[in-house]
């Protein structure tokens, strides 16, 4: 538990910095200002994921999204502010920042130019990092407090207000870090210090390293290659991203009546001539659908990414995938463009996780020509062997 307003203070100084640059859209920002109306529909990261848990801010929210993972993660709570604090001020050339207190540091870090913060945080120590360099902490209950409970725990116990819930992921978010897999300056120090930076990437107290290594890598050598690329993409998209959102799918239809708010699960997994691996990797490569490709077909983003031509499959996908998130919102339930048996507690106990579907795409001869389509299917499969690992280091 940390000093009352520590947590706000940051979080104030860095969505100002969050705020520039940024290119995943209005949407899209981790740190953005709350309109002054109430949202029918607000998309959901792990920080709004956050404000809907506090008081003061669950009447802005009458239904949400929730998209690649959750904050019902430890990744998503930083557990030792003060480091990253000293941290920017040390960015910023401030000599000895050890000796300020917090409310001097902040001040500080408010009269730096929020491009030079950023920099902490585009930089080849977030590539070798936490996902999540810009966390909450958890405080004491008062006035300025932004986040008074562990989300997990607010989750798991059913402290939440609930709300009819949509939760998107897709298939290889882990190629978030594809610029470290495909740098060879990134490559060569991380695998001269794999031991190092290998348990910052995962967010896991080193001892749990040769476990991950032999589940991952059965003992052998875990230095990132072209071989071990794949298995690296793997292991963080369990890790950083399906863990938190499995655990906050398990959480809600444990706590919450599906009836009254409906749960809506789809998996993005349409391999389509765009991806957003280029903005994490600088290179234009297919890493197969990963964070942030569903975005495409969500929103228009035509300063970086060429319009779909209308007579395309991803023309054809894109306006099936609006029209599902545009019924959530009218309705509190995705559209089903499949028979999707509810999800309730039974049906989660039973299977292991709840049915959803799957946006993909197929090939199929038609009077003998191929042709692409899309396709959308049905299924309640969910690798689970990866969640229990990760579950058992990870959670008590």
């Amino acid at each position: 538990m940390q000093r009352c307003g520590l947590c706000s203070l940051l979080s104030r100084l860095l969505r100002r910095a969050m705020c520039v640059g940024s290119r995943r859209g209005s949407g899209e920002s981790y740190y953005q200002e709350l309109e002054t109306t109430k949202n029918e529909l607000s998309k959901e990261t792990p920080e709004r994921q956050k404000l809907k848990m506090c008081d003061h801010m669950k009447e802005f929210f009458h239904r949400v999204i929730l998209k690649s993972g959750s904050a019902v993660g430890d990744l998503a709570v930083l557990k030792c502010p003060s480091n990253q604090f000293i941290h920017h001020a040390k960015v910023i050339g401030i000599e000895n920042p050890q000796g300020f207190t917090s409310h001097q540091l902040t001040e500080k870090l408010r009269k730096a130019d929020a491009k030079l913060l950023l920099s902490a945080y585009y930089s080849e120590s977030y590539l070798v990092g936490n996902m999540l360099p810009y966390r909450v902490v958890v405080e004491q209950k008062c006035p300025e407090a932004y986040v008074t409970e562990d989300p997990i725990g607010a989750w798991k116990y059913g402290h939440f207000d609930p709300k009819p819930l949509y939760v998107t992921f897709t298939p290889y978010e882990g190629n978030v870090k594809a610029g470290l897999f495909l740098n060879e300056h990134y490559r060569k120090n991380f695998n001269l210090n794999v031991d190092k930076y290998l348990p910052k990437i995962l967010n896991i107290d080193p001892k749990y390293l040769p476990e991950v290594k032999k589940f991952y890598f059965e003992d052998q050598s875990c230095e990132i290659t072209d071989k071990t690329v794949p298995i690296y993409i793997k292991m963080i998209t369990a890790r950083n991203f399906h863990q938190s959102m499995y655990n906050t799918v398990k959480w809600f239809v444990h706590n919450v009546n599906t009836y009254k708010y409906p749960l809506s699960i789809d998996e993005f997994k349409f391999n389509g001539p765009l991806h957003f691996t280029k903005f994490f990797s600088g290179y234009d490569v297919n890493l197969d659908t990963g964070f942030c490709d569903d975005l495409l077909y969500l929103f228009r983003l035509p300063t970086d990414f060429p319009e779909f031509s209308k007579h395309s499959i991803s023309y054809q996908l894109k306006s099936i995938y609006v029209d599902s998130h545009v019924n959530f919102a009218i309705t509190g339930k995705a559209t089903a463009y499949t028979d999707v048996h509810p999800c309730d507690d039974v049906y989660f106990d039973n299977y292991g996780f709840c049915e959803y579907q799957v946006y993909g795409n197929q090939s199929e001869w038609i009077h003998g020509v191929l042709h692409d389509q899309v396709s959308v299917d049905c299924t309640h499969w969910f690798d689970l062997e990866q969640i229990e690992f990760w579950n058992n280091i990870s959670l008590d």
